[in-house]
């Protein structure tokens, strides 16, 4: 079998040039997220074989139209335009062989998964400039005559940049001309089919992956899921989390709702992780396209607010209190699923329930503290589920080991980019936890998460 290495390479994912694409406005004096995201992409030269060693006597080339895109989901907006979502996509492959494969050409129609961030910008102005990050873009096709597998990985979430940028510019008629851009880092790969033209032929790594074994890639074991929290925000009165109700605070004090932002509370120099997830079970993904779920639960928890919530009614006047955000005693368990999209790993979704337990300590009072604990209410927990779809890897980088907490050194499941769990009441933005390549002697960091790590179970 003629086998090449699959290929990661950059290049320039754009919409078309010259007069370019136009778009609305919104009505807030820019362009919508779903008008950018589905505006026509191509990519052209994508190759096989020519980065293999030692080379092969044969490519193919691909150019990728990216060109209908639809199902846009919000996933959230903030200010001054900054926004993000996902779109399915149409991904259609026009691919030509060149050397030993002189005189192929076929097509390829793949389905795709976007997901995509726009930063702020101002707001009205004639010409508006920010950046883009491509944070997951993937799909596959189903076997046909030429191929039996084909499929393409590409985003930030998959640890490698693809940032852009967009300009928009104000035309005569209201709407908006758009030039957008990324550069995108991907990877890909196909395996010929059977009887076909491209039989014997596949563009994977150095061995197929069909036939990889352990410990390249399949089972990973039980173990550990290691964040940092950039951000937190909780929605009391929305969701799974209701408002704290009158009198909680002191005779009459009114009810409690609106949103709390938070992050890590005393952050560890020794280690960053404040939030830490348990996979119970093992996952079994031998092969590109391989699918398998595993329980998880949620065993630590550290944050604090980053601004004190003002209570109202009480007696003397307004009361300003401190929020910490723990774990009730007892939690529940959700379910990760992964799917292998290459062979160094590829994404996942997390469906996590937590019980959080909140804690309020007056500012200037720290003898007043009040603790509102959902297990002690009788509360349900907060269905939190993911939402975009987050990436993971089996072998780590080498410069990665030094800086990779030593709780989850060994699991062979390492999260990359962000992973955002999400509910009305109650979001958690996660990135993998880190920790100094070389700790100082003494260091203390790990004992709270080692005296954790006694917890851990096989099933």
């Amino acid at each position: 079998m003629r086998t090449a290495l699959g290929v990661t390479v950059a290049m320039a994912l754009a919409a078309p040039a010259a007069a370019g694409p136009t778009a609305p406005d919104d009505g807030t004096g820019t362009v919508n997220l779903e008008d950018l995201i589905t505006i026509p992409m191509y990519m052209t030269g994508i190759t096989f074989g020519a980065d293999s060693v030692p080379p092969p006597d044969w490519e193919l080339e691909c150019d990728l139209d990216l060109s209908d895109c639809h199902n846009f989901q919000e996933v959230f907006t903030g200010l001054d335009g900054e926004c993000e979502g996902t779109v399915q996509c149409d991904a259609d492959f026009d691919v030509i062989g060149l050397g030993d494969l002189a005189g192929f050409s076929g097509m390829i129609d793949a389905n795709g998964f976007m997901g995509a961030h726009a930063g702020p910008r101002t707001l009205g102005a004639p010409v508006q400039t920010f950046d883009t990050n491509l944070l997951v873009l993937e799909g596959g096709a189903p076997p046909d005559p030429n191929f039996q597998s084909f499929w393409y990985v590409a985003g930030s979430n998959y640890g490698t940049p693809c940032l852009g940028q967009v300009t928009l510019t104000k035309l005569p008629d209201g709407d908006y001309n758009v030039d957008s851009s990324f550069d995108i880092s991907y990877m890909t790969g196909f395996e010929g089919a059977v009887g076909g033209p491209l039989d014997g032929y596949d563009g994977v790594y150095e061995n197929p992956v069909q036939e990889c074994l352990l410990p390249i890639c399949g089972a990973t074991i039980d173990g550990w899921m290691c964040h940092e929290t950039v951000q937190c925000q909780v929605e009391f009165g929305k969701g799974g989390v209701p408002a704290i109700p009158a009198g909680f605070f002191g005779p009459g004090s009114d009810p409690f709702d609106g949103g709390v932002p938070a992050d890590a509370a005393a952050p560890d120099p020794y280690d960053s992780t404040d939030t830490l997830i348990a996979r119970a079970g093992e996952l079994n993904l031998p092969r590109v396209g391989d699918m398998d779920t595993t329980p998880i639960e949620i065993v630590a928890l550290s944050l604090q607010s980053t601004d004190p919530i003002v209570v109202t009614g009480m007696p003397g006047g307004d009361v300003e209190f401190d929020v910490s955000v723990d774990l009730s005693p007892t939690q529940q368990q959700g379910e990760l699923t992964a799917t292998r999209t290459h062979i160094n790993g590829g994404t996942y979704q997390a469906t996590l329930p937590v019980m959080p337990r909140f804690t309020f300590t007056e500012v200037g009072n720290p003898g007043n503290v009040l603790v509102f604990d959902f297990e002690a209410e009788a509360l349900p927990p907060v269905e939190l589920n993911s939402a975009l779809y987050a990436s993971w890897m089996d072998h780590l980088q080498p410069d990665e080991w030094d800086t990779t907490p030593l709780l989850c050194l060994y699991d062979r499941f390492f999260p990359l980019g962000q992973l955002r769990l999400t509910n009305p009441g109650f979001t958690l933005w996660l990135i993998p936890a880190t920790r100094p390549p070389v700790p100082e002697p003494g260091g203390l960091g790990l004992i709270g998460l080692v005296g954790i790590s006694r917890r851990r179970r096989r099933v």
